[in-house]
């Protein structure tokens, strides 16, 4: 069931409707250990170590957990384009 819900929110938030394409479209913004489980992950487990990951197609930002990180392939954290195409979607 996790699984699902994991695959079926990841396209909701991205571009693409095919789950490889759909994961290749995401890179790591910043990570955060919150004292409580108040975070949901996209697969919307209680998560109380955070990623958070941006769209580099449209912009949106979404929550993952370290099982689900795992579940991107060679995800990469390009802060030098994220923060150029973060300024671009906050000023559009």
């Amino acid at each position: 069931m996790s699984k699902f819900k994991f695959e079926h929110n990841l396209k909701k938030a991205s571009n693409s409707n095919n789950i490889k394409d759909a994961k290749s479209e995401w890179v790591i913004l910043s990570d955060e250990l919150r004292d409580s489980s108040d975070r949901t992950c996209i697969c919307q487990h209680k998560i109380k170590y955070t990623w958070h990951l941006v769209n580099k197609i449209n912009g949106n930002i979404i929550y993952v957990g370290r099982v689900c990180l795992k579940k991107f392939q060679n995800i990469s954290t390009d802060y030098n384009s994220l923060f150029s195409m973060y300024f671009l979607f906050v000023n559009a």
